[in-house]
């Protein structure tokens, strides 16, 4: 029961800086991103093969990831989320050595009426000292699009969140040498391992970037 509580609370936790909704603007690249992918399921018979793969982008919404499947290619657009499944079909068994990532881009997100961009008072108020800042306002854009988030409250949420998202991460690691438990439950616990990873290295980059333009 207790790690059954646990893994929920691990997708809670991966999930509280990416619940806010996103109007992502497509139109506006702003960056690049790193792509994880895992095969969840790999079935068919000549002629006609099919496999389910989940696909982990760096960014936290507001990305699209290119990618072949041998000579196919395959676009997943990850709007409010980092990621996302798709199934795809061939001739020939599916495997990992099949799929390749293109590239991975970050897209700008859209400002709500009277948000962050709506006027220099309310943009100082939430960017503070980093508004010149182009990559700290990113930071906190997608951390919160929320129109009333400081970058203090902000940057402190950051501080409060790191250490239960490693407490969370290492925990969860721990799983891998309970053989009863992570035999059946391993794609579960491995997708939600590198989910917890991503959050700590996104949250610690992210307060680094944001404490050098704050001062």
């Amino acid at each position: 029961m207790e790690k059954v509580a646990v893994a929920i609370a691990a997708a809670c936790l991966v999930g509280y800086a990416t619940g806010a909704a996103a109007e992502c603007d497509f139109d506006k690249p702003v960056g690049s991103c790193t792509v994880r992918f895992q095969i969840l399921s790999a079935s068919g018979s000549k002629p006609s093969y099919r496999a389910e793969v989940a696909l982990h982008s760096s960014a936290p919404r507001c990305s699209k990831i290119e990618w072949y499947l041998d000579s196919t290619p395959h676009s997943t657009i990850l709007k409010t989320a980092n990621s996302d499944t798709d199934s795809v079909f061939g001739t020939s068994p599916i495997a990992a050595a099949n799929i390749s990532i293109q590239k991975c881009t970050v897209y700008a997100e859209k400002q709500a009426p009277g948000g962050p961009a709506g006027g220099s008072a309310s943009r100082n108020a939430r960017y503070g000292a980093c508004a010149d800042n182009a990559e700290a306002r990113r930071l906190l854009d997608s951390y919160d699009s929320e129109p009333n988030a400081t970058l203090a409250g902000s940057l402190a949420n950051m501080r409060k969140n790191l250490p239960a998202l490693r407490s969370m991460l290492a925990r969860t690691q721990g799983y891998r040498s309970d053989a009863d438990f992570y035999g059946p439950n391993k794609a579960k616990i491995e997708s939600e391992i590198g989910a917890l990873q991503q959050r700590v290295d996104w949250n610690a980059n992210a307060i680094r970037v944001l404490e050098r333009c704050s001062g």
